[in-house]
């Protein structure tokens, strides 16, 4: 396999949370979420350049979290205002002609997925679904998913 760098946007503040702490950061298992698909990319031979996309002011934390965990050799690029502008930035420090992102809040990639994703013979892949949103109850923040299953699109006349 060809070597591939990797972006991995951590920049959020998690505000639909509703805790103090970004998602990445809040534990799973004992460990932060983002330590979880972090360790998984680390073992990966043929992941060249290793990029988190941090929030502004947050290098000092993600440094320690990192060496906390034993994770080294990540490349930590301050991210935007934006989650768009944060992955053009990450994406700016990519040294490969080809890139895979995954979400650090994502834990529970395997390495099976990631080898599957970058089989596809594009510029960049990722390990996420194209799922844009998600339905929710709550108000200010996410109380509880909406079950798919029972929903139905339809079209009424205008």
């Amino acid at each position: 396999m060809d070597v591939i760098d990797l972006v991995v946007p951590a920049a959020g503040i998690g505000a639909r949370v509703g805790k103090n702490t970004p998602k990445q950061f809040l534990m799973l298992g004992g460990v932060p979420v983002m330590i979880h698909p972090l360790r998984l990319f680390a073992t990966i031979p043929w992941i060249g350049r290793k990029i988190i996309v941090h929030a502004p002011g947050t290098q000092d934390r993600m440094t320690e979290v990192l060496d906390q965990y034993g994770l080294s050799g990540w490349h930590l690029v301050p991210g935007g205002a934006t989650r768009q502008e944060s992955m053009r930035l990450g994406l700016a420090a990519v040294q490969t002609s080809r890139v895979i992102s995954h979400n650090a809040v994502v834990p529970f990639v395997t390495r099976a997925l990631v080898e599957q994703v970058a089989r596809f013979d594009e510029d960049c892949v990722t390990t996420a679904s194209p799922v844009q949103e998600n339905m929710v109850k709550g108000g200010s923040i996410a109380e509880a998913a909406v079950n798919r299953a029972d929903l139905k699109v339809v079209v009424t006349p205008v």
